[in-house]
């Protein structure tokens, strides 16, 4: 078991039952992409060797990525109904060629190979999943169903019915299907063709993550030794909740059975039974698995019908190219300082929104070559091996602060985040000879004795919440999305095409509740 594992499991207060193995494949509502669009998606979840739907996990994780496995953008979705489904949004800055979808549960962190990773084109080049082409393997059990269309032609656009027929369902058998509609030439990656190349997995060890916690410790202000039965309280006017917890022998306190949606916030004060002695908080942070996947998944190919000047020409320099170019997505043209001007990546406003982090070592995290380990920070330089490394400095506004807690600014409260590797520290002198992590606050005033340092009994805290349903809403892409129905629950569905647009591709897929797969297209 890995040492992130075990931190993981440890701060969720979860043990590991011998499971079989979850599984989770993503569809999407179009084929590509183009910056600033939104991804509808939905993720179904599978348990075992014979790919039974599984609702044991309450909650999928989905990321946006670059190819170099830097996580753009995090998003929590809960079950509602059975039913895994949300969106996600392309950065409008994102240089295009390829961004990485993939999804897993906390479950499936032991082994992040295993979670789903699809390759999304944005821009002109086009590629598709290398499960998408894949012509071995061992057909899945399969569930046809069958579809008719009505079509009729009015002054701006064609109306369209597509009705389905009677699917070849065995005795009890109950289909979970959704539908998309888009302007797509090429296909989207089919459920078949993954578990045809990528096997359900079983025998594995695994668990189910059923609520939603806030876990920390309890310490002594000045020697940092955990504190047993102190007090510490809980209240979040966003949802509602006051809680009261006694930290354990250890320090160790937990809420458990929380229920909050994204950007909840939680406000944690720690004391002493009699609620005057005040203690530091440490509160946990959900350690994510590291991105890893197989570039050979991944099959380029030119785009084809398209007009080369509706493009950058750069997207056409070939895959060498895209990969280098998606790293830029974290410098942006925005107010620059003479910290940020100089530094090695910027991270400002609007990249710091669309990251959806909760805290500073979280985006640190996400950062290529900064590794977060019991909460001190390092920069990795192409030529040292961070063992033998001390950790980067940390400077707010400016100044470097000994032994600093990142926990004590909010994320709510960072203008920027600058990261300055080994040999690039000018500015900094020896203290910044291992590199430094500048942050900048929106009051640029951190220093100023003005300021009021937080209390280190009391912590604000805006965990990762589940993403909060909003309507689906046709267009991205030149209108090439027309409809996206994440559960079918009717037999017929209407759409429109409007003049513009040539032809449609219609895709229904999804799993029954005895593992068949179903997966059927219809071109308009």
């Amino acid at each position: 078991m890995s040492r992130q594992l075990s931190i993981l499991l440890l701060l969720l207060g979860l043990s590991l039952p011998v499971l079989g193995q979850e599984r989770v494949y993503v569809r999407t509502n179009c084929a590509r992409y183009a910056p600033g669009d939104r991804i509808w998606f939905r993720c179904y979840l599978f348990e075992g060797a014979e790919r039974e739907p599984s609702g044991e996990s309450l909650y999928i994780y989905t990321e946006l990525a670059d190819t170099l496995g830097s996580v753009l953008t995090r998003v929590k979705v809960i079950q509602r109904d059975g039913v895994f489904s949300g969106y996600m949004d392309i950065p409008e800055e994102t240089p295009g060629g390829v961004l990485l979808l993939r999804a897993y549960t906390l479950g499936m962190a032991a082994s992040p190979e295993s979670a789903f990773v699809k390759a999304l084109p944005v821009g002109r080049s086009v590629f598709r999943h290398g499960a998408g082409v894949t012509e071995g393997g061992e057909e899945p059990a399969r569930c046809r169903v069958p579809a008719s269309f009505m079509r009729a032609s009015l002054e701006d656009r064609d109306s369209v019915l597509l009705f389905f027929g009677q699917p070849d369902l065995k005795e009890g058998e109950i289909l979970d299907l959704s539908l998309s509609v888009s302007a797509d030439r090429e296909p989207l990656s089919s459920i078949i063709s993954y578990f045809r190349t990528f096997p359900a997995l079983s025998g594995g060890k695994g668990f189910h993550e059923k609520t939603q916690e806030i876990t920390g410790t309890v310490v002594r202000s000045l020697s940092g030794r955990p504190v047993s039965s102190a007090k510490v309280s809980l209240m979040s006017p966003q949802a509602g909740i006051v809680a009261v917890r006694e930290a354990g022998e250890d320090g160790k306190f937990r809420f458990e059975g929380l229920d909050y949606p994204a950007g909840t916030q939680y406000v944690l004060k720690s004391t002493d039974m009699d609620g005057k002695g005040k203690y530091a908080l440490k509160i946990d942070e959900t350690v994510f698995p590291s991105f890893v996947y197989d570039p050979g998944q991944i099959a380029w190919m030119d785009a084809v019908g398209e007009d080369p000047q509706q493009w950058d020409e750069s997207l056409m320099a070939g895959s060498d190219h895209l990969l280098q170019s998606s790293i830029i997505t974290a410098r942006q043209e925005e107010s620059r300082d003479v910290f940020s001007a100089n530094s090695d990546l910027s991270y400002g406003p609007e990249q710091i929104k669309e990251m959806n982090v909760t805290c500073i070592h979280e985006l640190l995290r996400r950062v290529p070559g900064v590794f977060v380990i019991e909460e001190k920070c390092y920069i990795r330089a192409q030529t040292s091996i961070m063992d033998e490394r001390q950790p980067a400095a940390i400077a707010v506004d400016g100044l470097i602060w000994e032994g600093f807690d990142l926990d004590e600014v909010q994320m709510a409260d960072v203008e920027r985040v600058d990261i300055f590797k080994s040999g690039q520290t000018v500015l900094w002198g020896s203290a910044g000879g291992n590199g430094v992590i500048s942050i900048t606050t929106k009051s640029r005033s951190y220093a100023s004795e003005d300021v009021a340092r937080p209390d280190p009994n009391i912590r604000k805290v805006t965990p990762l919440g589940y993403q909060l349903q909003e309507r689906y809403q046709p267009g991205g892409l030149g209108n090439r999305s027309l409809l996206w129905i994440p559960q079918v629950s009717s037999g017929e569905a209407g759409f429109s095409i409007p003049s513009s647009i040539h032809s449609v591709r219609i895709v229904l897929e999804g799993v029954s509740s005895l593992g068949r797969l179903v997966h059927e297209e219809w071109v308009l």
